[in-house]
């Protein structure tokens, strides 16, 4: 029975299917101009990344991880190698392609990438054995992720704050607006009590009597 096929999503997910990535690679020390597009492509990718972290619109950085994906596995391809690419790579090119698509499908805000880093820190120390059946590069240092999350958390506090402080402000408006509203319709009928009252002392201007004196 063969064992299930990888199903990592989320920031941190792809953080390590890119990391499995690395260890598949086409030799980086070459002078093959097809396998330095490929570390090129692979650098925006991770470039892309890391900076998903830290942009206020991380879904723009994954929508341009779709395209890198997309191109890198082109490249990979284009390489027209005679056993085809390596069955790990491919694997980790689908994986990364269901990832991002399912991000971008359910939306990536503060609270994506949040989750994204925590469930990073959250991740098991790997035991000596998988050490060495793998060392793959890691993106960033856990100091990183975790100075990353500081401000991300930070960031999601004050838009929270600045959210409440237009939701008070757009209240007091609307409590404003509506007590003006109540004063003009008092003055206005002030105004019209008053304009009787006046019509009942005051005759019109040019009424006279038989004797010929206005009254």
């Amino acid at each position: 029975m063969g064992t299930a096929p990888p199903c990592r999503r989320g920031h941190a997910g792809i953080c390590a299917i890119i990391e499995d990535m690395a260890t598949v690679l086409p030799p980086e020390n070459t002078t093959n101009p097809a396998y330095m597009r490929i570390h090129t492509t692979f650098g925006l990718i991770k470039t892309s990344l890391n900076q998903a972290e830290t942009d206020a619109d991380p879904g723009r950085q994954y929508k341009e991880l779709q395209k890198l994906e997309q191109a890198l596995r082109k490249r990979l391809h284009d390489l027209k190698a005679k056993k085809g690419i390596p069955e790990k790579m491919q694997s980790c090119l689908d994986e990364l392609r269901d990832a991002i698509n399912e991000a971008l499908r359910q939306g990536i805000d503060l609270d994506f990438m949040i989750q994204g880093l925590e469930a990073m820190l959250a991740e098991p120390e790997p035991t000596l054995k998988e050490k060495m059946a793998r060392t793959p590069q890691k993106l960033v240092s856990e100091k990183r992720v975790i100075e990353v999350l500081e401000e991300l958390k930070e960031t999601k506090a004050q838009k929270e704050k600045l959210n409440k402080e237009n939701n008070d402000l757009a209240l007091r408006l609307k409590m404003a607006e509506a007590e003006v509203a109540r004063l003009k319709v008092i003055i206005a009928s002030q105004r019209g009590d008053a304009s009787e009252e006046d019509a009942t002392h005051f005759p019109p201007t040019g009424i006279v009597d038989e004797s010929g004196s206005f009254w």
